[in-house]
């Protein structure tokens, strides 16, 4: 795999999906917090997308902007789901800091992709 042609945005994309996927997946089926099956789906789909991104990067390049738009919904739904599980929770649950963290970043990778599709 040659990653010199591959965009950096779509590096970072990558990256950040596999790993934002992988934690989302561990994370929403712990059986130490309560599962979450949003978060266990998503984690899912956004670790496939960010395989794609990596590995695939020229079949998925010309829809560059799409897969932004794709990174920006997911940082809003894992947000979303965190704002799910502190209001149904009967005792305050704390906020996972580590998936606050990576759905800001990818908002700003989605927000990256898109302006760089936008510039081409």
């Amino acid at each position: 795999m040659d990653l010199s042609e591959t965009p950096s945005e779509m590096i970072f994309g990558g990256t950040l999906a596999i790993v934002s996927g992988i934690y989302s997946f561990l994370m929403g089926s712990s059986s130490a917090m309560s599962p979450s099956l949003l978060a266990t789906i998503l984690g899912s789909i956004v670790f496939i997308h960010g395989v794609i991104l990596l590995f695939s990067p020229h079949s998925i390049s010309k829809f560059s902007r799409e897969s932004g738009l794709l990174m920006m919904l997911y940082g809003i739904l894992m947000l979303t789901n965190q704002v799910i599980l502190q209001l149904t929770s009967m005792m305050m649950a704390n906020w996972d800091i580590g998936m606050l963290s990576l759905a800001i970043l990818m908002l700003v990778s989605g927000r990256l992709m898109v302006s760089k599709a936008v510039s081409m």
